[in-house]
């Protein structure tokens, strides 16, 4: 099984009003993501966590039904894969429960599909004048 943490050795990110803005310090591609990207990302920062307790956990936070959570998850962790976003890493533990987590979900918002959006890089932004 894969766990998957966030890549922060490789990222700077700020999150404001439950959404993220990621800047990959060796590309300076930049990034933004909702408030349920946001909220895995939360989740991946601290530990690996495998997508089963991923999926349970945003199943759990947002009342939703685990089968349609489960493929909303995977696609979103390949595509940070993808980005250089998150790291992987085998595992032989099995879990099937929901993350322990700290983070307030009182300001969240409906369920919505977790989403990564890459803006560009912020070399060409700067150089752009915008």
């Amino acid at each position: 099984m894969k766990t998957y943490q966030a890549n922060t050795d490789a990222t700077s990110f700020n999150i404001m009003d439950d959404e993220a803005v990621i800047i990959h310090t060796v590309t300076s591609a930049y990034f933004s993501m909702n408030q349920t990207g946001t909220y895995l990302w939360n989740l991946m920062l601290d530990r690996y966590c495998s997508s089963d307790e991923l999926a349970q956990t945003i199943s759990a936070v947002f009342e939703q039904d685990i089968t349609t959570i489960k493929g909303d998850v995977n696609n979103f962790l390949e595509v940070l894969i993808d980005a250089d976003l998150v790291l992987t890493q085998a595992s032989n533990q099995s879990s099937e429960t929901s993350l322990s987590t700290n983070l307030d979900t009182s300001s969240l918002d409906a369920y919505e599909t977790p989403d990564l959006v890459k803006f560009g890089d912020l070399e060409t932004l700067i150089l752009s004048g915008e």
